[in-house]
């Protein structure tokens, strides 16, 4: 993974964007919406997605480590190779919920 790092603090609702190698790390995504993005190879630890919005997006190879997803919204996203850990999914929004995982490491997570 490249140390490519760049800052959501004013990025809008992106649409059809690829994202390849990019530590968000610790990023707040609060309020952001993303629909038919891509993110390769990113890393997520410690961001903060309250009350965000992922549509029909993929995360591949990228990881995930004690995420915030108070009321986030992930509609008709698949998350593949991906490693997620300690995070607290019974937050998120289950009325908008349609998500894949396939061949990712779940560790530490809930799911209730």
């Amino acid at each position: 993974m490249q140390n490519n790092k760049i800052t959501m603090a004013k990025a809008q609702s992106p649409a059809k964007q690829d994202y390849q190698g990019i530590s968000f790390a610790g990023q707040d995504f609060s309020r952001k919406e993303f629909s038919n993005c891509e993110f390769r190879s990113c890393d997520f630890s410690e961001c903060k997605f309250k009350n965000a919005v992922f549509a029909d997006c993929v995360f591949n190879c990228c990881s995930f480590l004690s995420v915030k997803v108070d009321n986030c919204v992930f509609r008709g996203v698949t998350f593949e190779d991906c490693k997620i850990t300690s995070i607290s999914f019974n937050t998120i929004n289950h009325f908008l919920l349609k998500w894949a995982f396939k061949r990712c490491k779940i560790v530490a997570c809930n799911f209730s």
